[in-house]
């Protein structure tokens, strides 16, 4: 402690104490500390409950989105969220949820009721096809058993028309004088020519309606009573006939004997000029159906067959020659065609004029 002497008599005392900062705002700052302590916590106390309030909010409102989301994937087109399409976020998003699920609805009702009416229209199209079909086979029916009776019966006719010409022609040949005998030599002929078109033309019928069922067949034997048909055909003209090993087939044995003995009476008779029929038949298994099916092969080194005419050549009475160059009635490839087509197969040709043609027909294995 100082003291201060002055001028007056009186001693004038004064007293400096010193107190560190530290002890001086000890208190203070626990206060402080205490009162930031207190706030934290409530800071932290009020982000905690605004996050699992804003997280009851928002899933409060995703929720129904989820169900309807749910309900759409099992079938239910009509459901809705249910929530108002004012407000927020979620229910902006609830709003265009439910616009888009009424949409497709609405979609995939208009596809519903298309695909019924184009159910309803292919039912009533197959309908008529059917009975169409029906209506058809049944007048190809009537109309082949119409052509082999009145075949059948022009035969005797035709037969009784055509003696008489013949003895005519026999008895008064070179007594009626030249016209006269060249008119009975026509009508010979042509009673000749119609005699053997009733024949084609029964044979043409009988592939329909006069058929045999199917059963397994070996057509090497076919092959071979075809060829002994056709016996002095071939030595007339000199044929080469090459057969490979046939296979066994599932068809009807008469008329498959008939289809190979057509083909090679047609590689016989259009054979190239002077030059020997060569005519080779082969057998395959079938490109697009190998486990069904074989490909028969007749080949010859005839005078071929234009491009535009492969078709034509298939078709009943169509002929590419005169009578004068070729005999013949046009039916014998059209009875092809059928007997072919009856044993589920098809039939087609390769060729080229002056080349020679190959024929090829598919047939059922056995």
């Amino acid at each position: 402690m100082n003291t201060l002497v002055g001028d007056d008599s009186e001693p004038d005392l004064r007293v400096a104490v010193g107190i560190p900062s530290s002890i001086a705002l000890a208190a203070s700052q626990h206060v402080l500390a205490i009162n930031l302590s207190v706030l934290a916590g409530v800071t932290l106390l009020a982000a905690v409950l605004a996050w699992f309030g804003a997280e009851g909010l928002v899933l409060r409102g995703v929720r129904p989105l989820l169900q309807v989301a749910r309900q759409l994937h099992h079938g239910n087109l009509a459901a809705r969220t249910g929530l108002p399409h004012s407000g927020g976020e979620v229910q902006q998003l609830a709003a265009a949820f439910d616009e888009m699920a009424g949409s497709l609805e609405q979609r995939v009702a208009e596809r519903q009721r298309a695909e019924a009416r184009l159910k309803a229209l292919n039912e009533d199209l197959e309908k008529r096809i059917a009975d169409r079909t029906r209506e058809l086979e049944r007048s190809n029916q009537e109309l082949e058993e119409f052509a082999y009776a009145a075949s059948h019966d022009l035969q005797e006719p035709l037969r009784m028309i055509s003696g008489h010409l013949q003895l005519l022609e026999r008895r008064y040949k070179g007594k009626l004088g030249e016209d006269a005998n060249e008119f009975i030599h026509y009508a010979v002929d042509g009673a000749k020519r119609m005699d053997q078109l009733i024949v084609d033309l029964l044979a043409y019928s009988r592939v329909g309606t006069h058929g045999s069922p199917f059963v397994p067949v070996e057509l090497d034997p076919i092959v071979a009573r075809a060829r002994e048909n056709l016996t002095l055909r071939i030595d007339e003209a000199g044929a080469a006939i090459e057969v490979e090993p046939m296979p066994r087939v599932l068809g009807d044995a008469i008329q498959l004997t008939q289809l190979f003995q057509n083909l090679l009476s047609n590689a016989i008779k259009f054979r190239g000029g002077e030059r020997p029929p060569v005519i080779q038949i082969t057998c395959l298994p079938a490109p697009q159906d190998p486990e069904r099916y074989w490909v028969i092969a007749v080949r010859d080194n005839g005078i071929g067959i234009a491009s535009q005419h492969y078709e034509r050549i298939f078709q009943i009475f169509q002929r590419l020659h005169t009578r004068e160059e070729y005999a013949g009635t046009g039916i014998g490839l059209a009875i092809c065609k059928r007997i072919v087509e009856r044993h589920g197969g098809q039939i087609w040709l390769e060729s080229s004029p002056g080349q020679g043609t190959t024929f090829r027909f598919t047939l059922p294995k056995a």
